[in-house]
């Protein structure tokens, strides 16, 4: 690890001499003149030699900026000219491959050099770029961390809401988390919402939910729950649910977030049903509490065959098959065997229960096949029943088809044999 320098350099002064350890190479690199441009660096128009200036070189003496190859670059300083370069797409790739093996003081320079025009810079397309490398660079430098994130400070939403800015944003999330913990909230205040449902502003949230600690994320959880169900049905937003979901299931603000999901129970089915809530509902029930993912379960099992016909609902029942057969099966036993059981019983009293009238649906056809896959016990014999039942049906189907192919996986054989007299 690098050791930082204690005192950042002040970049219009020490930039002006020889160019730091590091980035010899990039003047090399990114400026073409050389030679001759050294010999006229010490004579006059009129070929007078210049005075001696005590060892202190100017830029073009330095190499870093070279008079013949970038006359406006004469008689500026070296951190004028970074700025000034970064803001070009070859000047921005030959910065960031410099500050690969820059040394304490060249990367000491870098910060100084761009830490006037940091927000500005956040949002260029091209010096983002060298933003972002530098921020890796800081990664284990605290004093550099805190400098950059202090001149951010009053321009963090404007950041989160810009396209390249946000960017910008997610790296210092991921390098200076433990910085922004304590600003990044208050600037967001009231604007939560807005930024869940923006663009790029959702992304900046995630990764706040993804690196900040479970408990600093109230800022977002209080803001969200008055309008979790517009958030969980809102193609960005509900992004930020899923994760919350996910992260943070023993928050003490959770419970009443999940409830103003979960209930009543036509918004539940509303939720299950669009394009984006269901992949709410989804991410609950695999990560989310055990109270809320139950709740879901009893409620797909009251009518399945409904929420087992729909595009999307479709997928929430698959999920309550897997998690409930697989990743907590343990802990969803009763709800797994009221699923199944309103699956393949007929609670009427007839012959034709939900998982019969699944196999030939357009989207029914997957419920089937997860319940091929995940059947036990008593269960596969009630399958294996039903399947001979249908066999011939299924073989003229495509849809059917798909169902044979599952229970040959699951069951073995070239044709199905009923296990059961019938």
């Amino acid at each position: 690890m690098q050791q930082p320098i204690k005192e950042l350099p002040v970049a219009p002064t020490l930039l002006k001499f020889l160019p730091p350890p590091g980035f010899e190479h990039f003047a090399q690199k990114t400026l073409t003149a050389n030679a001759r441009s050294g010999e006229s660096h010490r004579c006059s128009r009129n070929g007078a030699e210049q005075p001696d200036r005590g060892g202190q070189t100017s830029p073009s003496d330095t190499g870093l900026i070279s008079s013949a190859a970038c006359p406006e670059a004469a008689g500026t300083d070296i951190a004028d000219y970074i700025v000034k370069i970064i803001r070009t797409e070859a000047g921005a790739e030959g910065m960031v491959q410099c500050l690969a093996s820059a040394s304490s003081l060249g990367l000491a320079v870098a910060v100084a050099a761009v830490l006037p025009e940091l927000p500005e810079l956040a949002c260029d397309a091209h010096a983002s770029k060298v933003l972002i490398a530098l921020l890796e660079h800081c990664r284990d430098v605290s004093q550099y961390r805190v400098r950059l994130v202090q001149r951010l400070r009053g321009h963090l939403l404007k950041l989160t809401k810009d396209k390249t800015g946000c960017v910008v944003m997610q790296r210092m999330l991921d390098v200076a988390a433990v910085e922004l913990q304590s600003c990044l909230p208050l600037e967001l205040r009231g604007k939560v919402l807005a930024c869940s449902q923006h663009l790029h502003g959702n992304f900046v949230l995630q990764r706040c939910v993804e690196v900040f600690p479970p408990e600093s994320l109230s800022f977002l959880i209080l803001e969200l729950k008055g309008h979790a169900a517009s958030v969980a049905t809102h193609i960005y937003a509900c992004r930020i649910l899923q994760r919350l979901v996910e992260r943070c299931p023993s928050h003490p603000e959770m419970p009443e977030l999940l409830q103003s999901i979960l209930q009543p129970m036509d918004q539940l089915e509303r939720l299950c049903k669009d394009p984006y809530g269901n992949n709410v509902i989804r991410s609950l029930l695999l990560r989310g509490s055990g109270t809320a993912a139950r709740f879901v379960i009893n409620a797909i099992s009251t009518d399945v065959l409904k929420f087992s016909r729909n595009r999307h609902s479709s997928l929430v029942v698959e999920r309550c098959i897997m998690v409930s057969s697989d990743e907590r099966q343990e802990e969803f036993g009763c709800e797994r065997a009221a699923l199944m059981g309103a699956l393949l019983l007929d609670g009427s009293g007839g012959s034709n229960p939900a998982f019969a009238q699944l196999m030939l649906d357009r989207f029914g056809n997957y419920i089937a096949q997860r319940v091929i896959e995940c059947c036990q016990g008593t269960e596969a014999l009630r399958v294996e029943q039903l399947l001979h039942r249908s066999w011939a049906k299924l073989q003229n189907s495509s849809n059917g088809r798909h169902i044979i192919a599952a229970a040959r996986k699951r069951f073995g054989g070239g044709e199905m044999v009923a296990t059961i007299s019938l």
